[in-house]
C-alpha cells in the first residue's frame, strides 16, 4: 500500500533530521574531545611556555581562518540547497570557482595584515610572533580550505564526510591523525613544540586531500542531476552576491567565535606565559560541557529554514526549547562540580600548576550555563534572515568585552578575564534571546516544564507538511 504524501514527508523529515543529527553529533563530539585530548598531551609533555605558545598560535590561526573564509559557509550551503531543489541553474563548477576565488582573495588579505602586525608586534611574554608566522599562515590556509570543502559536502547532504572534515576547528580525521602521532612521539620521548606544529600541518593536509577526493565523488553524482536541470535560468550567484551575503555572517562569527579566541591573545600580551596555558585549560574543560549544544547547532540550520518557510513556528519552538533543555540538564550537573569543587577537578585532570585557575573555572562555568540556557537564539536570527541583528548584538558585546577585559585582566590576571567573559557571554545571549522572541515570535530558552518534552516528542510523532504551524 502506497504511503500518503503526508506520511512520506514526515518520514523524510525524521530521516534527514536524524541523519544530520547523528553525524553532526559524532563529528562534533570527536572534534571537541579530540581537541581536549590534544591539549592534555601537549600540556603534559611540553613546558608551560611551549604549551602557551601552541595555544597562542592556535587561537591566532582560528581568528585568521574566520576572516579568510569570509562567511562563505552559509553561502555555500544555501546556494547548493537551492540548486539541488531545481531553483538554481548556474554551473556548479563556475560557482565553485567563484568561492575559491573569494577564499584566496580573503586569505591574501589576512596574510598581508598578519605580516604587517608581526612587523610591529612582538609577544615577548610568550614568543616572537614572527618566529611562527609561516606555520600560522599554513594553519589558516589549510583550516579554511578544509571548512570550504566541508560546507560543500554538507550542502550536498553528505553529512558523514562533512562531519569527518570538521569546520573552523580541526575535524575528526585531523585530530585522529594528530592524536595518533602525538601519542607515538610521547611514548618515544621525542616531543617538541616544532614537532607538534609539524604534525598539526601534516594532519590537516592529509584531511584536505581526503576531503577533495570525497567531494569529487559527491559532485560527480550531483552533476548527473545538474544535467537534467531545465536550462534557461539566469539565477546566478556572482562575486558581489557571495561577498554581500558572507560579510554579515563574518561579522557575527568575529564577534562570537573570534572574541573567544581573542581572549587568549589578550592574555598573552598582558599576563605571563604560563597563564595562557592555565586559562586555555580551564576554557577547554568548560567547553566540553557545552559540546551538546554545539552539536545541536550544527544540526539545526536547514530545519530552522524549512520550518520557518512553512510557518510551523510552534514546532520550531518545541525543537529549540526542547534541545536547549536536554543540553542544559547534564550541564548543570557537571558545572556544579566545577563550581563547588574546582580544585579537586583540576587536580584530577591537569598538572598541579593549573590549580591557580580554580576561580577561572568557576566563573567560566557560570557564563557557560547562561549561554546554554538561552539556547540557539543566535542561530535562529541568522537562519531567519536576520544575520545583521545577530552581528549587531555581537559587535556591541565585543566592544563591551574589550573595554572591560583589558583593565580587569591587567589588574586581576586570568580571573579578571574570566569575569569579563562570563558577564559578556550572559549579556550577549540574553539580549539575543529577547530579540529572537520579538522578531521571530518564539522562545529558544530551556524550560524544565514537562510540556516542553511532550511538545518536542510530538514534533516527530505527528509532523505533517500540511499543518498550519500551530
Amino acid at each position: 500500500m502506497r504511503e500518503s504524501p503526508e506520511l512520506l514527508e514526515r518520514s523524510r523529515f525524521r530521516r534527514r533530521f536524524l541523519t544530520a543529527g547523528v553525524w553532526a553529533f559524532v563529528g562534533k563530539a570527536l572534534s571537541v574531545f579530540g581537541a581536549f585530548l590534544v591539549f592534555l598531551i601537549v600540556s603534559g609533555t611540553l613546558c608551560d611556555e611551549d604549551t602557551s605558545a601552541f595555544v597562542y598560535c592556535e587561537s591566532a590561526a582560528v581568528i585568521g581562518t574566520i576572516f579568510a573564509t569570509a562567511g562563505l559557509h552559509t553561502v555555500i550551503v544555501r546556494v547548493l540547497r537551492s540548486w539541488k531543489n531545481g531553483d538554481y541553474h548556474d554551473s556548479l563548477f563556475a560557482f565553485g570557482l567563484r568561492i575559491v576565488g573569494v577564499y584566496f582573495g580573503a586569505f591574501g588579505v589576512v596574510a598581508v595584515v598578519a605580516v604587517v602586525i608581526c612587523s610591529s608586534l612582538d609577544a615577548a611574554r610568550i614568543l616572537p610572533v614572527s618566529e611562527y608566522l609561516g606555520i600560522v599562515l599554513c594553519w589558516i590556509f589549510l583550516m579554511g580550505a578544509n571548512q570550504i570543502v566541508s560546507e560543500f559536502l554538507r550542502g550536498f547532504e553528505n553529512f558523514r564526510d562533512a562531519a569527518t572534515m570538521g569546520g573552523q576547528t580541526p575535524g575528526a580525521l585531523t585530530l585522529a591523525i594528530l592524536l595518533s602521532v602525538l601519542i607515538a612521539c610521547r611514548m618515544a620521548a621525542i616531543m617538541s613544540l616544532s614537532l607538534v606544529f609539524s604534525i598539526q600541518i601534516l594532519a590537516m593536509t592529509a584531511t584536505l586531500f581526503w576531503g577533495l577526493f570525497r567531494l569529487s565523488r559527491t559532485a560527480a553524482v550531483q552533476r548527473m542531476v545538474e544535467i537534467k536541470t531545465l536550462p534557461g535560468s539566469n539565477n546566478r550567484t556572482g562575486f558581489r552576491d557571495i561577498i554581500s551575503e558572507g560579510l554579515p555572517n563574518l561579522g557575527s562569527q568575529v564577534s562570537t567565535l573570534g572574541v573567544s579566541h581573542l581572549e587568549i591573545l589578550m592574555i598573552g600580551q598582558i599576563c605571563s606565559g604560563p597563564n595562557v596555558a592555565i586559562y586555555a585549560g580551564m576554557k577547554r574543560l568548560v567547553q566540553l560541557t557545552s559540546a551538546p549544544l554545539l552539536m545541536v547547532n550544527v544540526t539545526l540550520p536547514t530545519f530552522i529554514a524549512d520550518l520557518v518557510t512553512q510557518r510551523k513556528l510552534a514546532k520550531l519552538e518545541a525543537i529549540l526549547r526542547g534541545s536547549a533543555t536536554l543540553c542544559l540538564l547534564p550541564l548543570l550537573f557537571v558545572s556544579s562540580i566545577f563550581i563547588f569543587a574546582p580544585v579537586a577537578t583540576i587536580s584530577l585532570i591537569f598538572p598541579h600548576e593549573y590549580i591557580s585557575g580554580a576561580k577561572t573555572l568557576q566563573l567560566l562555568s557560570l557564563g557557560n550555563i547562561a549561554s546554554v540556557a538561552t539556547g540557539s537564539c543566535g542561530l535562529l536570527l541568522v537562519m531567519t534572515g536576520r544575520p545583521r541583528h545577530a552581528m549587531l548584538i555581537g559587535i556591541i558585546a565585543a566592544i563591551v568585552f574589550i573595554v572591560t577585559a583589558i583593565p580587569l585582566t591587567s589588574e586581576y590576571g586570568i580571573t579578571g578575564m574570566s569575569v569579563a567573559v562570563a558577564g559578556v557571554t550572559a549579556f550577549r545571549n540574553v539580549v539575543c534571546m529577547l530579540l529572537a522572541k520579538r522578531s521571530v515570535g518564539i522562545w529558544t530558552a530551556a524550560s524544565l516544564s514537562p510540556k516542553t518534552f511532550r511538545s518536542l516528542s510530538s514534533v516527530f510523532r505527528r509532523f505533517n507538511v500540511k499543518d498550519d504551524g500551530q
